[in-house]
């Protein structure tokens, strides 16, 4: 994905720019601004692409999951927004929520393209993000260029995808 290379480069920019003013070089400085600057946006844009994705059918038993765990946890606070120290109301819940889930699916693609243990993990805990993941045109990567259960997974998961696609099957589709 464009942003994840895009963030990457503005890491190396900011590193470059502390390693200017280490060395007390003026340009580090502006160097540094120009790189926080894109690293925010390139965040923001991610949590975004995180919101639409979110509304894909395919991550509803997600969605009512995270919605399960926020309310047990709500309930140890007696449902008190400890801002306006009122009980949640049904749209501040469902923000919350919704929040909530960008959040958790954004760290999943996280781990999903590191691949290895991580991506094994989010397979296991949540096959659905793994379908929208693949969906969008994202990889997993494998352990150090070995073939293993990841790329195998994600070769079935692409053919299913294709079938679904020539078929014009919408009901697995987002």
């Amino acid at each position: 994905m464009n942003s994840r290379k895009g963030g990457r480069k503005a890491r190396g920019d900011y590193d470059k720019g502390q390693a200017q003013l280490a060395a007390n070089e003026p340009q580090g400085g502006e160097l540094i601004k120009k790189s926080r600057t894109k690293m925010s946006n390139f965040a923001k844009q991610e949590q975004k692409a995180s919101m639409e994705l979110l509304k894909s059918k395919d991550l509803n038993n997600f969605k009512n999951k995270v919605g399960l765990e926020v309310v047990e946890d709500l309930k140890k606070s007696r449902y008190i927004n400890p801002a306006t120290r009122k009980t949640y109301t049904e749209k501040e819940l469902e923000e919350l929520v919704i929040k909530r889930a960008g959040e958790r699916l954004t760290f999943a693609f996280e781990k999903l393209e590191k691949g290895g243990n991580p991506a094994r993990q989010v397979i296991r805990q949540d096959p659905d993000i793994v379908k929208v993941y693949l969906k969008s045109g994202r990889e997993i990567s494998p352990v150090q260029g070995r073939p293993d259960q990841l790329v195998e997974y994600q070769k079935g998961l692409t053919r299913g995808i294709g079938r679904d696609k020539e078929r014009g099957d919408e009901s697995r589709g987002t």
